[in-house]
């Protein structure tokens, strides 16, 4: 039987029965190793630990927090009131809002999509 067959049907059949997705592939991956005696299964951790050694995958949480602590402390709300104070009354004035709120929070980091993502 090929190895790629083996593959989808271990995993179809943990999908069918109430396995997470994730757990699945992980499971179907290692039986498949196991099986076809390709690579060691040490691979299986060693591979997982080095997807998630990522400085983007760390800067998600981060940001998540960061936006948080300003929303609990008040100071975005602050900061958007104040750019509404200057530029609301213009023509587009919610873009402009926008962007010199984004200005201010991170502006002098160059992150501008995530922070514009949070306004």
């Amino acid at each position: 039987m090929n190895g790629a067959v083996i593959l989808f049907i271990v995993m179809f059949i943990l999908i069918f029965m109430g396995v997470p997705v994730a757990f699945s592939i992980a499971a179907s991956s290692s039986v498949f190793l196991l099986i076809t005696q390709m690579k060691p299964l040490l691979i299986v951790p060693q591979r997982m630990l080095t997807g998630l050694d990522s400085f983007p995958y760390l800067a998600i949480p981060l940001f998540i927090l960061v936006g948080n602590l300003m929303d609990t402390g008040g100071i975005s709300r602050r900061l958007v009131n104040w750019a509404n104070l200057l530029a609301g009354g213009l023509p587009g004035g919610l873009g402009v809002v926008a962007v010199l709120g984004d200005e201010d929070r991170q502006g002098p980091t160059a992150c501008h999509p995530p922070s514009l993502a949070y306004s």
